[in-house]
């Protein structure tokens, strides 16, 4: 019976199994799927880098809009002015000449001011024009990188399912069992009383009895946590979880044709190239003019205290006009944020030729194993087969007393083991589909409600 106990501990660390009994309608499990996507924080996340970096473009793309302000001022004055000066008479006629001395009093004056003033970029060196391009192809590239973080909410989602199942399926299998030992500890018992075995034999089905209640208990301990994991995930209670019906058989995928250049990581490097390139034309922009409107509308008035005192008032006084700066020599600044956006350039190329190497050894490996798994199920399932004619046979010769019920235990182990293996050549078959259609960059909601139709 240690190969029994084995085999229970074995459902534990299985990685997921269906119930072939149980169905689940293919549009909930699409619905689960999505609700977990939808929860997902690191998706959400993801979807927030796109939207800062396209507030990012907006507040460049606002740099060619008019910046309107008005102001307002009023201030109180009081000085006194003492100027001494000099006027040389270069003309003899006139009748001043030598050092004169002036005293001004001002008693207090008003002074009030007021405008609207306005600016308006023209031109910037084409720096915010090439600036918007490269944020929009960063945007982008964030927005192929969502597709990645959806894969793995999708991957991880199947994933703990699979571990639902595997507890379910375990369940029924030590069920089973222990209705099968239990026959045979009644026979057993039967059997020690007409004095044709000995104790040993019924101590032996009693002490697996009891291995397998374990087992019923770790599994509770298992389903609980699943369940847990499950709930977060998809935003579900675990009520509404454990009560899905889940559906066990081979998935049949078909190629459309993608390989590892379709994945959304070789398109998210693709852009990063293109905005880096667009990063690079926008340092040139240090090279050439700026050019700037503006127009000023403003109201001017001082007054003083004192009666016969200044009064003066400046209404409307309009200013409009163009200003250009054109930097001739800026320390070599410009030339070495190009030089700088150079290397950055060469190194996503880098990193774009790297990713396209991996990714198709991935995929290499992800076809190879798909196909493996694939004949691999069809041999499992034939074992099965002939476990389960044997186990028939062997049930036939103990009760004939041909074989000893450790025989008997041995053979009904062996079917478990074979049926176990083959579930999980199903779950690998199941597994690896998902991995060939990530590593083609097709493992996305609507690809995978086409996969479980």
């Amino acid at each position: 019976m240690k190969r029994v106990t084995l085999i229970m501990l074995s459902l534990l660390i299985l990685g997921g199994v269906y119930a072939q009994s149980d169905t689940l309608q293919i549009s909930d499990f699409g619905v689960y799927v999505k609700k977990a996507i939808d929860n997902s924080y690191s998706v959400s996340n993801s979807k927030m880098d796109v939207s800062k970096t396209q507030i990012e473009r907006q507040i460049v793309r606002n740099v060619f809009l008019p910046k309107v302000s008005v102001s307002g001022e009023y201030a109180f004055a009081k000085t006194y002015l003492k100027a001494d000066y000099s006027i040389p008479n270069v003309l003899t006629m006139l009748p001043y000449d030598g050092d004169y001395h002036t005293n001004y009093h001002l008693d207090g004056a008003h002074i009030f001011d007021a405008g609207v003033s306005a600016t308006w970029v023209l031109f910037t060196g084409l720096k915010a024009t090439y600036g918007m391009k490269a944020l929009q192809h960063k945007a982008n590239a964030q927005s192929e990188m969502v597709k990645v973080e959806e894969s793995k909410v999708i991957k991880e989602t199947v994933l703990f399912f699979d571990r639902l199942a595997v507890v379910r399926q375990a369940e029924k299998v030590l069920e089973l069992s222990s209705k099968r030992l239990d026959e045979e500890r009644k026979a057993a018992e039967k059997a020690l009383s007409e004095g044709l075995i000995t104790s040993f034999d019924v101590r032996k089905i009693k002490i697996s009895s009891l291995q397998l209640e374990s087992k019923r208990i770790e599994l509770r301990g298992q389903k609980s946590i699943i369940l847990i994991r499950l709930s977060q995930l998809t935003g579900l209670d675990k009520e509404t979880i454990n009560s899905t019906k889940l559906d066990f058989n081979e998935w049949q995928y078909a190629s459309n044709g993608s390989t590892a250049e379709s994945r959304p990581e070789i398109a998210a490097l693709q852009e990063k190239v293109t905005a880096t390139k667009y990063k690079l034309k926008s340092t040139y922009s240090g090279y050439l003019p700026k050019v700037v409107a503006l127009g000023t509308h403003r109201y001017s008035k001082i007054t003083e205290n004192r009666t016969g005192g200044i009064s003066a008032e400046m209404y409307p006084t309009n200013i409009v006009g163009v200003g250009l700066q054109w930097e001739i020599f800026d320390g070599f600044h410009t030339h070495h944020e190009s030089k700088k956006a150079k290397l950055e350039l060469l190194q996503t190329n880098n990193d774009l030729d790297n990713a396209k190497e991996l990714l198709n050894v991935y995929y290499s490996k992800a076809y190879v194993d798909y196909n493996v798994a694939k004949e691999q199920v069809a041999v499992k399932e034939e074992i099965s087969k002939e476990s389960a004619h044997y186990l028939k046979i062997s049930i036939k010769e103990y009760r004939e007393g041909l074989i000893k019920i450790s025989e008997r235990l041995e053979a009904e182990t062996d079917v478990q083991k074979s049926e176990l293996e083959y579930l999980q050549a199903v779950l690998d078959q199941r597994q690896k589909t998902l991995d060939l259609m990530e590593a083609t960059g097709q493992l996305n909601i609507e690809r995978f409600n086409e996969l479980v139709k």
